[in-house]
């Protein structure tokens, strides 16, 4: 899965995407490369952000957070690879995160980000 490239549990930690494009792009040619059948590969995605807590070295006593997360647009572009590098397919983790209420400008983000998915256009109905 192409996420969590990004974390606090290394060395250093910079508030960044967690499965940034060039990365995931990287990383899954990297696997081609080394003679894995792209058909056999299918490209996980994150759907939650992380919330880094960010402090400047001269002001600690004053604190803010940077939240990164995937909208529609970064997976639209992350869906573009797996059908450049001819992947089997591409997942999402974890569609129980999205809002599924009966508001209408939930809906319509929601059914956003499952079309987000279909770089062949095929559209959900959500």
């Amino acid at each position: 899965m192409s996420v969590h490239m990004r974390s606090e549990t290394g060395d250093e930690c910079f508030a960044k995407a967690n499965a940034p494009y060039d990365h995931t792009y990287t990383g899954l040619s990297a696997y081609i490369n080394l003679g894995i059948d792209s058909r056999k590969l299918v490209m996980g995605v994150p759907w939650y952000g992380n919330d880094y807590l960010c402090k400047h070295f001269q002001e600690l006593a004053d604190e803010y957070h940077e939240v990164w997360y995937d909208d529609p647009e970064s997976l639209s572009l992350k869906a573009t690879i797996m059908k450049k590098l001819k992947l089997r397919g591409i997942g999402a983790w974890f569609g129980g995160f999205l809002n599924y209420s009966v508001n209408p400008t939930a809906a319509m983000q929601t059914e956003d980000m499952w079309n987000a998915l279909c770089p062949i256009r095929r559209k959900w109905s959500v």
